[in-house]
């Protein structure tokens, strides 16, 4: 953690690279739903390499991601079944192991996302205190999905008692509305493929974009990637760009 913050303290701008963290530290992703880990992919990668604890915990089931024609019979508990299906074999492919990923379903409100109500906010208190982490990794605040807007408000609740310092990344994702990145991880044509690679293996929402939008999922997020590398000046084509800040405790 030391580094991290000393980089902070040094500059207002961090490139995420192995150097920023340290062996055994704990990093928790928080991600709405299956797939939202696959966004900071690369980020990740960078994390594995310099052999932090990742902890994956998927909150919602995702079923309201996936079409009617996708599933027969279209159910919800087929539709959850088939997105934590789509993560752990990109996870496998990503290289985390299962016993490092968990499938809370978390009940949904109306509109299919997060319910923010006290129960949730007892398994948000929970994942807080199982996982103890140093790096909480999820989507920013300032956006048009309801579920990623109620993970923020959630975690911001949660987030002040923790003892200890810890750097929330709040990811740039397409449907964030505003931020104010200061954290980014660089990289080139090769991860970009390895990161369509893992993309692609959530084909109900690559198929859902290509229906809905005309576009695939992968193509959506590796062009946000691509746009963010143009927009803030990398060395390299793309970028995953992140709001960091760092809460100081204890």
């Amino acid at each position: 953690m030391k580094e991290l913050l000393d980089a902070f303290r040094a500059s207002k701008t961090l490139e995420i690279n192995a150097e920023l963290f340290t062996p055994g530290m704990r990093i928790l992703n928080l991600a709405p739903h299956p797939d939202d880990f696959d966004v900071a992919a690369v980020t990740f990668r960078r994390m594995v390499t310099a052999e932090c604890d990742i902890q994956l915990s998927v909150l919602t089931s995702g079923a309201a991601g996936v079409l009617d024609s996708y599933c027969q019979p279209p159910t919800w508990e087929k539709k959850s079944t088939t997105r934590e299906g789509e993560q752990l074999k990109s996870c496998a492919r990503f290289g985390l192991p299962p016993e490092q990923v968990d499938f809370l379903r978390i009940p949904e409100a109306d509109d299919g996302e997060l319910l923010e109500d006290e129960y949730t906010r007892m398994i948000f208190r929970e994942q807080f205190r199982q996982y103890n982490p140093d790096v909480l990794v999820i989507p920013h605040g300032s956006d048009s999905n309801s579920g990623h807007r109620r993970t923020y408000r959630l975690v911001m609740e949660q987030i002040n008692h923790l003892n200890h310092p810890v750097a929330l990344f709040c990811c740039l994702d397409p449907k964030t509305l505003e931020i104010d990145p200061n954290g980014y991880t660089w990289f080139g044509d090769s991860e970009a493929d390895w990161k369509r690679s893992l993309l692609r293996c959530h084909d109900s929402q690559q198929q859902r974009n290509l229906d809905t939008r005309g576009v695939g999922f992968d193509d959506r997020i590796l062009t946000l990637n691509a746009e963010s590398g143009n927009k803030y000046g990398s060395v390299a084509p793309y970028v995953e760009a992140f709001e960091v800040r760092i809460f100081n405790h204890g």
